[in-house]
């Protein structure tokens, strides 16, 4: 019997379209007024939650109201595995062969081999033999070589953040991050289509490709966002997945014993949330003893209104590209006070009175009243620059997408 290795199970987020829907000749009457078919190739984890699976059902929303007929192919299966575990970790490694062998290296230029396998790469070729889409979007570094199954006109590629940024962020020498930007920029040429989702980066990209990226929203507009708390609560709020090894470093060097010599002298309280929050107040309340700052568990959280804070402290230093996790708090009209890479893909103007930058707790100052237009005109900004991720996708097949949506 055939093994049915498109069948693994790897995400709980559901397909937005029946997986046997009708395979129609391109040629059929009936196709021209078919939905759009887009192959949405997911790059990155998203069965154990965290901000990637938030980004994934924003996405899918967009293009299902945009009239796609969407087929989602996640990258990373779970094999029927509800936890983590070394199990499912020895599953993957022997999966991911040989891209597995990349991960050795934190050098960030071998994420684009990481997921280098040849039986992803059977997958995905049943899955362009069998639904025969209009385009394919590759979502995250990791996927893009397997565009070569495509033909150019139907490669889109979503840049979710430049190698070459993150490498600078992580003290490589400036020569190797120049090398690692040329060889990008040679992959991000295989597509026919780019989508950034950050304004520094869109501008970098422009210089070197030219006026062919678009720029592309990661929060769902359509989504009802709760306003402020109605007692705010003037203790700073943590929110991240503390699984993740980037956003533990943030905290732990923002906290730091040499961070926080001088300043005002001021103390806080901070109540952490999200994935691992407890581990994670443990680890900064022992590391940051000598702050005089309180650290508080807040566990996990289902939505922002479950949250009293109206201060939210994003620290974090490595890594490239745009934070939700800043998006998402500026958008439910939270203050937000953040390190300059929290920042990052805004522009400044923005974020003028209605947000802070600071290096170390005692750059910690925070205003006696929060501005209540900070949700307001966040949406607003964010919305008229960053175009909706639907919309865009369904345009990038033309005319004849067109006339199918009329």
């Amino acid at each position: 019997m055939r093994p049915r290795l498109d069948g693994l199970r790897s995400n709980p987020i559901p397909d937005p379209t029946p997986s046997t829907h009708a395979l129609l000749p391109i040629s059929s009457p009936e196709q021209a007024l078919a939905p759009n078919r887009i192959l949405f190739v997911n790059g990155v984890n998203t069965a154990f939650g965290g901000s990637v699976r938030n980004l994934m059902s924003a996405w899918l929303a967009s293009l299902r109201r945009a009239g796609a007929e969407v087929t989602v192919l996640d990258t990373v299966p779970t094999f029927g595995i509800r936890r983590k575990g070394a199990f499912l970790f020895a599953l993957w490694a022997i999966y991911f062969l040989p891209g597995t062998l990349f991960r050795l290296s934190r050098f960030p230029g071998f994420e684009m081999l990481v997921k280098l396998s040849p039986i992803l790469a059977w997958r995905l070729l049943r899955r362009l033999v069998r639904g025969r889409p209009e385009l394919v979007v590759f979502s995250h570094h990791s996927s893009f070589l397997y565009s070569l199954f495509v033909a150019r006109h139907r490669r889109v590629f979503i840049i979710q953040d430049l190698l070459y940024v993150r490498a600078r962020s992580m003290g490589y020498p400036k020569a190797l991050c120049k090398l690692l930007f040329k060889v990008e920029c040679k992959v991000y040429g295989l597509a026919e289509h780019l989508v950034s989702l950050s304004h520094d980066e869109l501008r970098i990209l422009e210089r070197f490709l030219g006026p062919r990226i678009s720029l592309a929203s990661c929060l769902d507009r359509e989504e009802v966002v709760a306003g402020l708390p109605a007692t705010p609560d003037r203790r700073i709020a943590l929110v991240s997945d503390w699984r993740r090894p980037e956003n533990l470093h943030g905290l732990l060097t923002f906290f730091a014993p040499d961070r926080d010599a001088g300043g005002s002298g001021e103390r806080h309280e901070f109540v952490l949330y999200g994935f691992d929050s407890a581990a994670a107040t443990r680890k900064v309340a022992a590391a940051a003893p000598h702050t005089g700052h309180a650290f508080t568990d807040g566990g996990t959280y289902a939505t922002f209104t479950d949250i009293q804070q109206v201060f939210f402290l994003v620290p974090i230093y490595l890594g490239a590209g745009i934070k939700r996790k800043t998006l998402e708090t500026l958008q439910s009209g939270r203050y937000v006070l953040g390190t300059p890479a929290a920042f990052i893909g805004l522009r400044p103007g923005f974020l003028k009175d209605r947000a802070l930058t600071v290096a170390s707790p005692r750059d910690i100052v925070l205003p006696d009243s929060v501005p209540l237009d900070i949700g307001e005109a966040f949406r607003k900004y964010y919305f008229q620059e960053f175009g909706d991720i639907g919309e865009l996708l369904v345009g990038f097949l033309g005319p004849a997408a067109a006339g199918r949506r009329r």
